[in-house]
């Protein structure tokens, strides 16, 4: 509050001193982003992490101030993750610092110090101090904002991305404007986040006009998804689907949209044969070639691959620096990493050994088998106990699909895009705040909704409509 009124009578001094400055648009845009950074940091459990988003997700797209965002987002991020060690001392947690904590944070220095082995130092530098405050922020400020209001951040994020998808359809099919720019962006963005929270809402949902509405949202997400022509995330996004709806124990509903599926093309392969042909040509084409029929399935991956790896032979050890590399490819229209500034390898997992070498590998690796140990635990303890609204299958399908995606993509440890600053929280969120394994199914009063799916009421994502079944 006093930095709020501090601020406030500064500007308007500063207003009465300089009268240009109130004229000028970019001092105006600057002072209105700065008093939004200070009302989130004042509500910072409430909204900061939806801010820190929103600021990324800006930066990443083709709207107005997007020059400005991709500097503020580093204002916004450091301002974050150092309020967020604040917020996080000043209170008493249930939770504590694990095994997982502190292998990343000797990831993160170990990508400061690899500056001194790069041929771009001050780059290098820069990148790694960027994954350190993504991993402090993870670390203090988003644990803060999960604890004990998971549910509401979720429903809070279920929320956005349902409008999310309803603007980029909009935005997409109506007004032929691409908000994302790159396709595969697009791709990221609907089959790793917004496909699988939507999918969770669906089939848990008990209020029937919002699980009507979402349905609607995720035919649209996969319909953008499908539209991006992003392997990638098409294969991310059908992994996840089958693994939610074989462990949620939704079969059925799996056989009725596939049957669906299958119908629909069987009917337009008889309407209109030659149209039906001509679509399969396309989509052989586009999605699993690329436009290179010649070619094999992934040959888009074969340069920045082959050249990763003839990076890694010169600097096998130590890598060629956090985040630069001297054989690697510009970012291009085909790469989803951070909007510009960062190099495309092909793969997240092959980048990381590309810029740290082997001795920086064994860090992320342990860091991958942690969190993939915790994912294993958490599907089975859903299976075991049924106990389907949990706040964590959202987190864990969302680390899933990204996992899978990120060994076509490279943005894993891209800080400057929006999805590793999405994904990082949700990792760490996953392994203090999801359950621990069960050996027996848990006996507990549920609610059935007419599909038959139970959910402990404790963690039913929308208040339970009067009227249903409480006890199995």
């Amino acid at each position: 509050m006093i930095a709020a009124v501090f601020l406030g009578c500064a500007g308007l001094a500063a207003a009465i001193m300089n009268p240009a400055l109130v004229s000028n648009t970019r001092y105006l845009s600057a002072l209105v982003f700065l008093e939004l950074i200070v009302a989130s940091l004042w509500l910072y459990k409430d909204v900061f992490f939806l801010f820190l988003l929103l600021v990324f997700l800006w930066a990443g797209t083709g709207l107005p101030l997007r020059e400005e965002m991709l500097i503020g987002r580093w204002v916004v991020l450091g301002v974050g993750a150092w309020a967020g060690v604040v917020v996080w001392l000043k209170g008493r947690h249930q939770h504590k610092f694990s095994t997982f904590h502190l292998v990343a944070l000797f990831l993160a220095l170990t990508a400061i110090l690899s500056s001194t082995v790069s041929s771009a130092p001050r780059a290098a530098m820069l990148k790694g101090v960027s994954l350190f405050l993504l991993f402090l922020y993870a670390s203090f400020g988003a644990r803060a904002a999960f604890e004990n209001q998971e549910n509401r951040l979720l429903r809070i994020l279920v929320y956005a991305f349902e409008y999310l998808t309803f603007a980029s359809a909009i935005a997409y099919f109506v007004l032929r404007f691409e908000v994302f720019g790159n396709p595969n962006a697009l791709g990221a963005v609907m089959g790793v986040v917004a496909i699988p929270i939507l999918l969770w809402d669906v089939l848990t949902n008990q209020d029937k006009l919002f699980r009507t509405r979402r349905t609607l949202a995720l035919i649209l997400a996969g319909a953008l998804l499908f539209r991006s022509l992003s392997r990638a995330s098409i294969l991310a996004a059908a992994v996840v689907v089958v693994l939610i709806c074989l462990v949620l124990r939704e079969r059925i509903f799996l056989a009725r949209a596939a049957f669906v599926v299958v119908v629909a093309l069987a009917f337009a392969g008889v309407v209109e044969p030659a149209s039906f042909d001509r679509l399969v040509a396309s989509v052989t084409s586009d999605v699993l070639y690329k436009g290179k029929t010649e070619q094999a399935v992934y040959a888009s991956r074969e340069r920045p691959w082959g050249q990763a790896v003839a990076s890694l032979e010169q600097h096998p050890w130590f890598g060629s620096g956090f985040g630069t590399s001297e054989n690697a490819l510009d970012s291009s229209a085909d790469a989803v990493a951070s909007n510009g500034d960062h190099r495309e390898q092909g793969s997240s997992y092959l980048a990381l050994a590309v810029y740290l070498g082997f001795a920086g590998l064994l860090p992320f690796t342990i860091l991958l088998i942690l969190l993939g140990r915790k994912l294993v635990q958490t599907w089975l303890w859903v299976w075991r106990s049924g106990n389907f609204g949990h706040y964590c299958v959202p987190l864990a399908s969302v680390v899933t699909a990204a996992l899978i995606h990120a060994v076509f993509e490279d943005w894993l440890t891209a800080p400057g895009f929006y999805l590793c600053v999405l994904f990082w929280p949700f990792a760490f969120a996953l392994i203090d705040f999801s359950p621990t394994p069960l050996t027996q199914p848990l006996a507990y009063a549920g609610l059935r909704r007419p599909g038959g799916t139970v959910i402990d009421p404790r963690f039913a994502p929308f208040p339970p409509r009067p009227g249903l079944e409480r006890f199995r």
